[in-house]
């Protein structure tokens, strides 16, 4: 039979032209949560369980690996979907959660439902993407990607 519950595999993030996207305050709320569980994940990986330069960097290429990439421009914001999604330990799991995921195996939920919930995953997704994407080109790189997990503590060439 088909996939169900956990076990169906993660819907791709919808591509939506970038005049269709979330406003950046829509899901400001959604977003910080998602950067603190973000530096909870690299302060776990950390054996100092600090929130560093140096790991927030190797956490970034553990990423891009994950997602498949090859370019060291950076991530797409669908790749960083991705990556995000293949990266072990509860701790991303709980970063790239996705209700529409969990509730579409369920009965009696209507096609309406699921797709208000996919729209609301999606502009949550979005906008953690672009508070990633700390200079607006669209694509994350290690520089923003820095600076947004590390804010004031980040510098540059260190």
């Amino acid at each position: 039979g088909a996939p169900s519950g956990l076990d169906a595999p993660p819907r791709p993030l919808v591509r939506r032209p970038r005049h269709c996207w979330p406003s950046a305050k829509e899901n400001a709320g959604e977003s910080m949560r998602r950067l603190g569980l973000m530096r909870a994940a690299i302060r776990k990986e950390d054996a100092e369980e600090r929130l560093t330069q140096h790991a927030t960097a190797a956490v970034f290429r553990r990423l891009q690996r994950a997602s498949g990439s090859r370019s060291d421009a950076g991530l797409s914001f669908s790749a960083a979907d991705v990556g995000l999604r293949e990266m072990p330990g509860a701790e991303y799991a709980d970063l790239s959660f996705r209700s529409a995921v969990v509730a579409r195996p369920k009965k009696g939920v209507g096609s309406d439902v699921l797709a208000l919930a996919e729209e609301q995953d999606d502009g949550q997704m979005l906008s953690f993407m672009r508070r990633l994407d700390v200079d607006g080109d669209g694509c994350i790189s290690l520089d923003d990607f820095c600076r947004a997990v590390l804010g004031k503590m980040y510098t540059p060439d260190a």
